[in-house]
């Protein structure tokens, strides 16, 4: 199943929401998840789950190649933290048999969109065989975005508290809405554009829209690579805890994709079954 991360404006919380998200699926639900961007950056999901002083359940330089039947055509990778190279397709494994990581395949922008849309995007069918989900942290601005936007089984839209940006989201993009997830990022309750004022203005359903509350501690630990980390030490924390109230709704987010997801994969079993007949 493909979910995409995404968010028209960027610098919206796509990789830091993304990153905590798959962590709860991997505690809550067993979820077996590889991540990967849609666009070319020195840092992203690597920087935030891959660093120095990672959880023991982080397996070192874990790296399993993906390429049967895969042309040869792709740059090669070079996988962080180790010095192992290959032609193919290839993914890392940061938490054992829940979570993988696929490296950034180029040494320039131009190269990787180039790469990402000729190479990767018509493969993601097999990719969807060896994953039972594929979170795809995504940028508007690239070649590829609009094709995996029409495609993705579900959209997690990330969005700031603000009346514009919300509006542009369903002016621009209102043909995603049916199957999209909002997560409204870095949340303040004091703030006029309240989540039921947003659900309300913009008829969104109420199991389809989660603020994502501002937390220092989580903040700090995407900077210094500690995500994983920090959602296993918090997972659990009680209400007397900081952590509580960004864990608590990370948790709503993650059943309410959960949910969506099973939506969408019955949805697509019973239209098989109509076509069959």
């Amino acid at each position: 199943m493909k979910i995409i991360f995404f968010s028209k404006e960027g610098d919206c919380g796509v990789t830091s929401n993304m990153s905590a998200i798959s962590i709860a699926g991997i505690l809550e639900y067993q979820m077996r998840i590889l991540t990967l961007e849609n666009h070319w950056c020195h840092d992203g999901i690597a920087q935030y789950l891959m660093y120095e002083n990672r959880s023991k359940m982080v397996k070192e330089g874990e790296v399993y190649y993906l390429d049967h039947d895969f042309d040869v055509s792709l740059v090669l990778h070079f996988a962080r933290r180790t010095k192992k190279r290959k032609t193919d397709i290839m993914t890392i494994e940061v938490i054992q048999n829940s979570l993988y990581y696929m490296p950034q395949n180029a040494y320039s922008k131009e190269v990787f969109d180039y790469e990402f849309y000729y190479n990767v995007i018509p493969r993601l069918i097999y990719l969807e065989n060896a994953y039972e989900y594929i979170f795809i942290d995504t940028k508007n601005y690239t070649l590829n975005s609009r094709v995996l936007l029409d495609d993705a089984d579900l959209v997690v839209v990330n969005l700031k508290q603000d009346y514009d940006e919300i509006k542009s989201f369903f002016t621009n993009y209102s043909s995603l809405a049916y199957k999209s997830l909002f997560l409204i990022s870095d949340y303040q309750p004091n703030q006029s554009w309240t989540v039921t004022k947003i659900k309300n203005e913009f008829h969104i359903p109420k199991n389809r829209i989660i603020p994502i509350y501002h937390n220092q501690q989580f903040q700090n630990a995407i900077l210094n690579g500690k995500v994983i980390n920090y959602m296993y030490d918090n997972y659990t924390c009680d209400k007397t805890n900081p952590n509580y109230t960004f864990i608590r709704e990370i948790k709503k987010a993650t059943k309410m994709l959960v949910t969506m997801a099973q939506e969408s994969k019955q949805s697509l079993e019973e239209q098989m079954n109509v076509n069959e007949k």
